[in-house]
Parts: C-alpha cells; structure tokens; sequence
C-alpha cells in the first residue's frame, strides 16, 4: 500500500487527479518514474508519478492468511465430499465451487500485492532499507517527471476513399485463413501480413486498401482484450472447442452411469480429445479461454472428473495434454485446476504407475505448470503431497526408473517439480522440501542439476512467461538450502566454489537498483554464513574488490545491497 505525499493535477486521461495522504494500491511498473495504482477512495486506476508516493508500512501476517485460505479450502472440500462416490456436482455446487474458487484466487493475489510490487525475495540484512510514512515530508505539490511515452492505443482505421471494405476486414481474413488451412492463429496472422505486404510492393494500385486491411489487422490484435466473449465463442474455433467438449463431457457421463468401459467408444474419445489439443494448441488463446471459463469452468471440471475415473492409459495420455494446453491460457486456469483433485491425483499416479515413462514424464510436467504460480496449495492437498511424497520426487531424481537414454528426460522432469513444489514454502523451518534433503547426506544428480540451471539463469517453473508476481524458484531454493548448515551440505565444496563464480558473475553483470542484484547478493551472504567458506576461500579478492565497489555506488536505489555488504563485511572482517 502506498500514501500521496503531495497534490498532482492530471495532464491526460491515462493518469490520476491525487490528493495528499490518499492511499492508493500498486498495479505495475510502467517505467521508472511512473506506475499504474488503484486509488483506495475512489477505485480509479491510472499512471501516478512514484516521486509522489511512499510506501505504508505493513506488517504481512501470514497466519490470518493461511487461516483464511484454510477456511475456504474446507469450503471446497466439503462440496466435493457432499457429491459422494460419484464425485459428479449438479450447478448449484458447482457456481458455489466457482466463487469459493475465485475467492481463493483474490485472497492470495492481495497477499502478494500486501507483500511489495515485486515479489523476488528479500534478505532481513534489509530490513532497515525500507522507512515508514512518519519519516517523509508531506508536501502539497512538486515538480512532476514527464509522463511515459511509447505507442498510445492504435485507433480504428480510416477507411480508403470509395471504399466499402468492412473495419473488421484483418480479423475476418485472418480467421478464413485458420479454417481453410488449419494453420496456427499466429501463423495465420503472418500469412495475411506477408500477402498484404506483398500486395503493396506489387500492386501500388491496391496500397491504400492493402495499408487499411494491415490497419485494421494490427487494431484488431492491440484491442482483443475488449473483445466480447460471446463473440469469441461465435467463432469457428470457439463453436468447435465447445462441441468438442460437451461431447466429452457426455462420454464421461455414461461411464459413470454404466461403471465400466466400453472399449469400443475408445476411437471416438480419442479422436475427441486429439482435436481438442489441436484447437487449444492452434487457435486465438482468448477463443479457447472463453470456452473454457464457459459456466463456472464446468467443461474443465469434469474433465478432471474424467480423469479421475478414467483407467484407459491411452485416453489419460490424451487428457494430460489438454489440461498441459489449459494451463498455458492463463494462470486463472491454473488456480482452478490448483483447487480440484488432479494434483493429488497425479501425485498418486506417478508413485504408483511408474513403468509407463512417457506418462510419468507428462504428469510431473502437468504437476510443475500447476504449482508454479506459488499459489498456495489447498491445505487437504498435503495429505498427499506430504514427506513420502517429497522423498519420492528426490528418489526418482537420484534413481530413475528406466535405462541409461531415458534418464535425462525424468530429471528434467522431476527437478522442476520439486523447485515449483518448493515455492510454496515461506517458512523454511516448515519446509517439507528442506526437511527431506537435510536427512540426505548427499544428492548427487539433483545438486548437478541445480548446478546447470543457475549458471544457464533461466528459471524452469515460468514455463509460460506469466508468473511475473512469482519470485525465481532457483533462487528461493538456494536460498532455502543456505539457510541452514545441514542442507547446505547437500552441496560438495568444488559445487560451492562453481556457486560462488556464478553469483560472483551475476553480481558484476546487473546493474544497480536491478532486484536480483540484490537476490545474488543475499544468497551470497547466505553461502558464506552456513558453509565452510574459510577454508578454502574462493575468490578472495575478486569478492572484496567487487562489494567495496557496491559499497562506493551512490544513490538511494544501491541502499538494500549496500545494507547486504556492510553486512557481509562485519561478519567476515577477517575474509575479505
């Protein structure tokens, strides 16, 4: 939460009138000086200058979080056990399920916003980084920064003189080029650019309509967000992905009915649920949310029901991908599959059935892609998802289950697994995760692995670029292994000495102010307080040289890593 320091008078539409003392809550960065907030009085989002604000001090109490979303979790428990044996819910609870859901969704949202802008983790050496509200001057006005630039909202296009092409013409192009071909829609897109381009090279006589057709394709694309759903359920594809699965839905209910497989519908499913995948995979993302959000998500929902009652290998394949292809449209997909029975579920499948490697390999995928917004899991969850099964995901990491080709595939399976599980951990003395390696003298393949991933930089758990309030999974698993003497021993010292290289390198590269500048510099710290740094010493004087040089930066953006270092040197005045 943040608090005006002084009055600011708008110069456009896209920014707020604030007055002195309003509160108002953040949204995103839209470049250094100017951020998108919500002002609290009168629920008006726009750009504010952040010169004119200062954060509220808060105190984040995890506990009446956890107690909340434990309250609803039981909710949602309780709905799902009132359905009996069937496991089938009828409308009313299935809208009751919905809110109880979306609920959810809000409580933990609020809590990441209650936490700071940026989620990435923050050491307590800085703690006194941050002031309260008392200790800055309230001024009436101050000079603004110029507002931010960049492209304004494309306008709808102006028609050619004589020209009766319709405003929609790019989009509807577009479209015909996605039913007639089966292209991609985003290969769609380039096919009617290249043509358009091409048309206005060969063809000067046709530039101004072929410039008004790109026009009204570009708009089309920059204002889909305000796209009606019912218009995009109007569309071939939506048509199709909904057939499709009130088709599957039906098959679902007269297994349940019968309790038994008829092998002979198994073409049919099959081919249902391969063109369901094909839609999802190919077609506009926004059409393929819309049919999924369709009555409360009931097409999704019982196609976990589906899952769950399912035994035909093949078929659960099949649903594997479409629920892999629902979780790349958004992470509100990703919460509603969060809160239903797949991941324990899948969690039971891959502890029992672990002969069939290309289903062992999907389902850990499946289960990293619904873990890895940091969400928290509904509590019932852990009955399952508990110590033996954390040892498991280590086991299977250390000794999988299949020849010498194969095992390259379940460790890039499995290990991302267990970062995403591990994000859902904030106390780390409550760390399943933790608890588990600390027990283990050593795990050769996981550390080699972590290994590789932290020099590559890449985080494997934002599989789908989304996760933007979620903090680096890598990092906080580092972290969680470094707060404590007896896991950071899961790391040999020639590991250590490949860590602090890496971190040393990362540390020189960012820039100051940059967050993981920061992150590295706390990990550091961490590396050095809870392993055997002074017998070996690695990079002595590269370290010292490099965090003297922090120590000299000006400017209040370098206050957290100088609090780092300072720290750094009055613990370690004899290393470096």
């Amino acid at each position: 939460m943040y608090k005006s320091l002084c009055n600011y008078s708008a110069t456009d539409k896209t920014q707020l009138n604030i007055k002195v003392g309003q509160t108002f809550e953040f949204k995103e960065v839209r470049n250094e000086h100017w951020w998108s907030m919500r002002c609290q009085e009168n629920g008006k989002v726009g750009l504010v200058p952040i010169s004119y604000l200062a954060k509220v001090e808060q105190s984040t109490n995890v506990e009446e979080k956890t107690s909340v979303l434990e309250s609803i979790d039981r909710a949602i428990d309780a709905i799902y056990r009132s359905s009996g044996n069937s496991g089938e819910l009828d409308r009313s609870q299935r809208t009751k399920l919905q809110k109880l859901i979306e609920h959810r969704r809000k409580v933990f949202s609020n809590y990441l916003k209650e936490k700071s802008p940026s989620t990435n983790k923050q050491s307590s050496a800085m703690g006194a980084a941050y002031s309260t509200i008392s200790n800055i001057p309230i001024q009436p006005s101050r000079p603004a920064p110029d507002p931010p630039g960049g492209a304004r909202k494309r306008k709808a296009p102006e028609p050619p003189i004589q020209s009766n092409i319709p405003s929609t013409i790019g989009g509807e192009l577009v479209e015909q080029i996605r039913v007639s071909t089966g292209l991609t829609h985003a290969k769609s897109i380039a096919a009617v650019e290249t043509v358009l381009m091409h048309l206005r090279h060969r063809a000067p006589a046709m530039s101004k309509e072929a410039d008004y057709i790109l026009e009204s394709l570009y708009y089309s694309q920059e204002n889909s967000s305000n796209v009606p759903e019912k218009e995009l359920l109007s569309t071939h594809d939506g048509k199709s992905l909904h057939a499709l699965v009130q088709e599957l839905v039906k098959c679902k209910e007269d297994s349940q009915q019968r309790s038994w497989a008829l092998h002979e519908d198994e073409a049919v499913i099959t081919k249902c649920l391969k063109d369901v995948v094909s839609i999802l995979h190919g077609a506009n993302p926004r059409v393929c949310l819309a049919v999924v959000r369709q009555d409360s998500y009931d097409g999704l929902n019982a196609l976990v029901e589906y899952y769950q009652m399912e035994t035909r290998t093949s078929i659960r394949h099949l649903l594997l991908q479409v629920f892999s292809e629902c979780c790349s449209l958004g992470a509100e997909v990703v919460s509603q599959l969060l809160c239903t029975i797949l991941p324990v579920e899948l969690a039971r499948d891959m502890q029992t059935d672990i002969k069939d490697l290309e289903k062992l390999v999907n389902s850990a995928r499946l289960c990293t892609m619904i873990f890895s917004t940091g969400e928290a899991i509904p509590y019932q969850h852990y009955e399952y998802l508990n110590r033996n099964f954390v040892e498991y995901l280590v086991n299977i990491v250390e000794e999988p289950p299949c020849g010498k080709d194969d095992e390259e595939r379940v460790v890039n399976a499995f290990v991302p697994m267990i970062l995403s599980f591990n994000q859902h951990f904030e106390d780390v003395k409550m760390n399943t995760v933790m608890q588990v390696l600390s027990n283990k003298r050593t795990s050769k393949i996981l550390s080699e692995k972590l290994m590789l991933l932290v020099n590559r930089g890449d985080d494997p758990v934002n599989i789908f670029g989304y996760l933007d309030r979620c903090p680096d999974s890598l990092l906080k698993f580092f972290e969680d292994i470094f707060s404590s003497e007896t896991t950071s021993g899961l790391f040999f010292t020639n590991d250590l000495m490949v860590l602090i290289d890496i971190v040393l390198r990362q540390v020189l590269d960012l820039s100051p102010g940059e967050e993981l500048r920061t992150e590295y510099l706390s990990l550091l710290h961490s590396i050095l307080t809870t392993t055997n740094y002074s017998e070996y010493r690695h990079r002595h004087d590269e370290l010292g040289k490099c965090l003297s040089r922090i120590n000299e930066e000006e400017g209040p953006e370098v206050t957290k890593d100088q609090l780092i270092v300072n720290e750094i040197f009055n613990s370690f005045s004899g290393l470096l």
